[in-house]
């Protein structure tokens, strides 16, 4: 899937942060962050239904961490970036963003483009 972001000046700015967003989350450490992090999170479940007796309660953080996760930063998507105040005369494309990234500054940047239509 591609999703157009839409900016008035800045299309090389926002294409510059987009490809060291893509660098940063396609590297081994950011995985291995993530990796730590959400090890830390099922032991702290653990210590917590150990400590409280709640499975339920200790459980649903987790589970709506692990869950956002695949959701939002998993699947990748196409960016095509439009600039029609820059000097860049073809739109911008950039491959492999997170889909959560790519479609809240979609849906963002396109209800602007709209009102200022």
């Amino acid at each position: 899937m591609i999703y157009e972001i839409f900016t008035h000046g800045g299309g090389d700015y926002v294409v510059e942060v987009l490809n060291a967003i893509v660098r940063v989350m396609g590297g081994n450490n950011f995985l291995a962050a993530i990796k730590i992090s959400l090890l830390f999170g099922f032991f702290t479940v653990f210590l917590d239904i150990a400590i409280n007796g709640s499975f339920f309660k200790s459980a649903k953080f987790y589970l709506i961490a692990m869950l956002s996760y695949n959701m939002l930063f998993l699947p990748k998507v196409d960016v095509i970036v439009t600039d029609p105040v820059s000097s860049i005369t073809t739109d911008r494309k950039v491959d492999n963003v997170p889909f959560g990234l790519a479609f809240f500054a979609h849906t963002i940047s396109s209800l602007g483009n709209w009102l200022t239509d």
